[in-house]
Order: C-alpha cells, then sequence, then structure tokens
C-alpha cells in the first residue's frame, strides 16, 4: 500500500473529528510527500518532527491521540 493511500485508507480515519484540521493536514501532507512510511501510532516523537509543516502544536494534537510508541 502506497504511502497517500494509507492515509486515505485508515490513518485520516483515526484521528478525523479528534484533532485540528491543521494537523490533519500537515499529516496528510506529510504522508502525501512520502514522509511518512508507517501508521500514525508507530510514529515517535522524533520523526513527526523532522516532517516539514509538522511542528510541536501537530505533535501535541497526534499525542491527545496516540501516546508515543515506547522503543
Amino acid at each position: 500500500m502506497g504511502n497517500i493511500a494509507l492515509w486515505q485508507e485508515s490513518e485520516y480515519a483515526k484521528i478525523s473529528g479528534k484533532v485540528h484540521s491543521s494537523a490533519i493536514m500537515a499529516l496528510g501532507r506529510g504522508y502525501q510527500r512520502g514522509d511518512f512510511t508507517k501508521p500514525l501510532e508507530e510514529l515517535t516523537d522524533d520523526e513527526i518532527l523532522a516532517v516539514r509543516g509538522c511542528g510541536p502544536a501537530t505533535l501535541r494534537e497526534l499525542r491527545r491521540v496516540f501516546p508515543e510508541p515506547s522503543s
């Protein structure tokens, strides 16, 4: 499954209505550009913050839904 297909088919549904639209847009652009290659709940804080457009506010929003995965 391609990155954008992963976003459209599952990841978007996991956070829709749970985080602000600006965070959804930033995360979606990350999948579209190919910056993310795994599900949202598997992304570490460092992986999220390394992506253009995903800063501390996006990270806070995502962590309201998914805690950072343990190493």
